[in-house]
């Protein structure tokens, strides 16, 4: 597909519309690599869930879940796995101790004693994009004294009723206005594949963030640029640091992932000072700017966190609601009891296919990170823990003997 999405690249940084984009998407979906009602990727998810997931965090049992059932009723075989996925990491499947270790992880970063690392799920992202911002990283990065800054703004942008003045008027409104944008997008759709949940999750995202403002990107460059930004981002970091820098040097500026996500923060930039910079003012991100801090935490939302796992978690949700699951047995329902929300089902797909399905962090003595030849911008010999969600999720001590259904 590299003439098509090449093409796509061209008429992007040239604002030429979407057409090039949909030519480089079909050739993609082509090669079976869609995320439509019937994703193909969704079969290798499966296959690495029954397969490559129990093999690698739960090799010390037999049971084709990864838990044995014990004479007391609990069950057991696949709790903690030592230097798993790499030699550095210690990944926990139990549910428990998972639920214990993100209770306290708050109280950690904010005591310095554990790191989040500029990690998204089981991506660690090379810090070369975050220009703009130090540390030089997602905002799960960020200083505990620049999160305190941003996050009562990021909470009532993005966070449930609580943040919000009269918080069940506002959690009403939202729920509406969710509405009502989801019924006027449908309207003008006879299908939905890839292209379409990314879009939605954008309109959506950006609007919320910058209400009444003109969206300076269309939703086919911004789904061009995540999917540059993440091959990018997450290849670069095994390669040394002088190498590292020569090719994205060597990139043209369409197709770097540093150009189009400096792009993004000068065309952001602008409208978050509008709107928010007068409540920013009055905190301290230092040694970054509070506004800087803010435009890259929102291109993180909009282009990696919620522009990732939103249209994930639709197209997840609506494959098992719509597609034909049979090849998978019981795995799946085949059959919907009558008067049953199809929500319940939903809700229920979040759990089995998390949008997010690892929780990395780093602790010990060593974090913020020192260089280390291996992952220059992360910390050695610090202790790295991947809470591993996807497993946690389908613990049958918390989920009952059907936790793989």
């Amino acid at each position: 597909c590299a003439p098509q999405c090449l093409a796509a690249a061209a008429s992007a940084a040239a604002s030429a519309g979407p057409a090039p984009m949909q030519l480089c998407l079909q050739c993609v979906e082509e090669q079976e690599l869609r995320l439509d009602l019937e994703p193909s990727w969704l079969t290798g998810t499966m296959a690495k869930d029954a397969d490559g997931q129990l093999r690698t965090f739960c090799s010390g049992t037999n049971s084709s879940t990864g838990w044995e059932r014990q004479p007391d009723g609990s069950y057991s075989g696949c709790e903690v796995a030592e230097h798993t996925p790499d030699a550095a990491t210690t990944a926990f499947m139990s549910n428990a101790v998972v639920r214990r270790k993100l209770r306290d992880l708050p109280s950690g970063t904010h005591n310095g004693s554990i790191w989040r690392g500029n990690e998204l799920g089981s991506h660690i992202l090379v810090r070369d994009f975050w220009t703009g911002v130090a540390p030089a990283s997602i905002l799960l990065g960020a200083k505990p004294e620049q999160h305190r800054v941003l996050r009562p703004i990021l909470d009532r942008l993005y966070g449930w009723s609580r943040h919000c003045p009269a918080h069940s008027q506002c959690q009403a409104a939202r729920s509406a206005a969710i509405r009502a944008h989801a019924t006027q997008w449908l309207a003008g759709k006879t299908s939905l594949g890839s292209a379409d949940y990314f879009e939605f999750t954008h309109i959506a995202l950006f609007e919320r963030t910058f209400p009444g403002k003109e969206n300076p990107f269309s939703a086919a460059q911004m789904q061009f640029v995540q999917l540059l930004f993440l091959v990018q981002a997450t290849f670069l970091i095994y390669l040394p640091v002088s190498i590292r820098e020569r090719l994205l040097a060597l990139l043209p500026d369409m197709l770097s992932g540093v150009w189009w996500h400096q792009q993004l923060s000068d065309a952001y930039r602008p409208m978050v000072e509008e709107i928010y910079g007068a409540e920013l003012a009055e905190g301290d991100c230092s040694p970054s700017d509070c506004v800087d801090q803010l435009t890259s935490a929102i291109i993180d939302t909009i282009l990696l966190a919620g522009g990732l796992s939103i249209p994930t978690a639709l197209s997840n949700g609506l494959w098992v609601l719509l597609a034909d699951t049979s090849r998978w047995d019981e795995t799946f329902p085949q059959t919907f009891p009558a008067g049953v929300s199809p929500l319940l089902y939903f809700m229920e797909t979040l759990r089995f296919l998390p949008p997010v399905g690892t929780f990395p962090f780093w602790s010990g003595d060593n974090v913020p990170p020192a260089n280390d030849t291996r992952y220059p911008d992360y910390p050695s010999p610090a202790a790295h823990t991947y809470l591993n969600l996807r497993m946690a999720l389908r613990d049958p001590n918390a989920w009952g003997p059907d936790a793989h259904q």
